[in-house]
């Protein structure tokens, strides 16, 4: 499904708008405005915005409104339970479990990442001249921290560089990934500013050395089986293959949409599990996931995380709450 946080915002606006309605359905939604939720999913695949797509509104607790519009693949209707590939959205997840492990007393928002991956001890970042070209090398004034990493303030090599599409393309595991990584010089000095990057996956890294198993076994052990988002994976298991809905891309004009992986066709199963970006899920389990985060770490009587308050840089506290 391309572009889903559009079609999400949409989705959501009209459940903030039910209030303006008396006609009420299940969990006091306007009924009328549900129906335009799928007029919006629908006119997304009309309009070549996506090719597929399952909508999901919920109120207190209860879903209201599920369905799917598209093509799971040419010719096969788009089912309400197709497995998709989550992207970015895999990072709250992975951010969850590294907030769990900072509670449990595991490791610390300010621990350096060095502490964990020693290759990152005495990086440099890269100067620019005039034109935006490295021009030399610069001390790090402090080293990067886990709380850089999960703002995205560490300063990584940005998605779409040369070099990063190498280490993605050669790079067997998130361990070996991040000891490619440092090898790069940082863009800017950690916490200095926002940019997009791998820093979830040098997460993942951490996440691996800490509990000393592979990520997608803490992951699911920790955070999926007690949420019961049975349908998740890292890679998609044979017997539910049939349920991992198509891929489409937009063709060189940016207009019509073209095929990139087929209904069922998954990559081959590797060790690297990628905490930014990796999994695959169904919308009623990211349903769950996001209800867990609303309820402020609880979900059917079962709690992952405390609420606390706003990120403090002295007491280590951060916050999850919708």
């Amino acid at each position: 499904m391309a572009r889903p946080l559009r079609l999400i915002s949409a989705v959501l606006f009209l459940a903030a708008l039910q209030a303006r309605s008396q006609e009420h359905s299940a969990g006091g939604m306007s009924a009328s405005l549900l129906r335009r939720a799928h007029e919006v999913l629908q006119r997304a695949v009309t309009s070549h915005t996506v090719g597929s797509a399952v909508g999901l509104i919920a109120r207190s607790n209860q879903i209201v409104f599920i369905d799917s519009v598209g093509e799971a693949e040419p010719g096969v209707p788009m089912p309400e339970n197709a497995i998709m590939r989550l992207a970015s959205i895999t990072k709250p997840i992975t951010a969850v479990a590294v907030l769990m492990l900072f509670e449990q007393g595991k490791l610390q928002l300010d621990d350096a990442v060095e502490k964990y991956l020693p290759e990152f001890h005495g990086l440099k970042v890269a100067g620019r001249d005039p034109h935006g070209q490295p021009s030399m090398l610069y001390d790090l004034e402090r080293p990067i921290t886990i709380y850089d990493l999960l703002t995205h303030q560490a300063g990584l090599a940005p998605d779409g560089s040369p070099e990063l599409n190498s280490i993605w393309d050669e790079a067997k595991t998130v361990q070996e990934f991040s000891a490619r990584l440092a090898r790069l010089p940082l863009r800017f000095q950690p916490g200095t500013r926002f940019e997009y990057g791998p820093a979830y996956e040098v997460l993942t890294a951490i996440v691996e050395l800490v509990t000393r198993q592979p990520y997608a076994r803490f992951l699911t052990d920790e955070v999926l089986a007690p949420l019961k988002m049975t349908d998740t994976y890292f890679f998609v298991p044979p017997q539910k293959l049939q349920r991992l809905a198509a891929q489409y891309q937009k063709d060189s004009t940016g207009g019509a949409l073209s095929m990139r992986r087929r209904r069922g066709q998954e990559e081959q199963p590797t060790e690297f599990y990628s905490g930014g970006g990796g999994l695959r899920s169904t919308v009623r389990d990211y349903y769950r996931f996001v209800q867990f985060l609303l309820n402020k770490g609880v979900l059917d009587g079962v709690r992952l995380a405390q609420s606390r308050g706003a990120h403090d840089r002295q007491s280590g506290s951060f916050e999850i709450s919708g």
